[in-house]
């Protein structure tokens, strides 16, 4: 499946309903920040971006991010193509891709005051990870993008 990046402004009825229409099938996890707070809900939360202004709703298939911009939402979307509407800003069709592992909130983790709940993980023994998949130019390995695709656990 091609994957490119697309955005688009919109309101914040028409983001949270495009991610009603989304989630869980296409984006059962989330990230979603705020000034006083960080969440990752669970599955079946309904996600509001006025409660959210920064957040990301990802899957194996479809990343997207948003940032509130004045009255209006900065909309990202990774993906298959969303149709009319989304200016295309980052074609990676040349670009390799790789999968990474990245822990989250350990034990000794002194950023952050407890860890957050991560509402779609599935509870086992393993350390909270953060699976993406990193694109990099062919030519040079660069660097270009790097989506989020799941939360998983890592194997004990």
């Amino acid at each position: 499946m091609a994957i490119d990046v697309y955005v688009r402004t919109i309101e914040a009825d028409a983001l949270a309903s495009l991610l009603a229409s989304r989630r869980p099938a296409e984006l059962p996890f989330a990230i979603l920040e705020r000034v006083d707070a960080l969440s990752c809900p669970a599955r079946s939360e309904v996600i509001d971006p006025t409660l959210w202004p920064s957040g990301i709703a990802f899957g194996r298939d479809l990343e997207i991010r948003w940032q509130q911009d004045g009255a209006g939402f900065r909309v990202l979307w990774a993906g298959a193509a969303p149709g009319a509407g989304w200016a295309m800003v980052l074609d990676l069709s040349g670009a390799t891709a790789s999968q990474r592992r990245t822990y989250l909130w350990g034990p000794d983790n002194v950023i952050l005051a407890a860890a957050p709940a991560l509402g779609a993980l599935a509870p086992g023994a393993g350390r909270a990870q953060l699976v993406s998949v990193e694109y990099r130019r062919a030519e040079d390995h660069q660097l270009v993008w790097v989506r989020h695709v799941a939360f998983e656990r890592e194997d004990v």
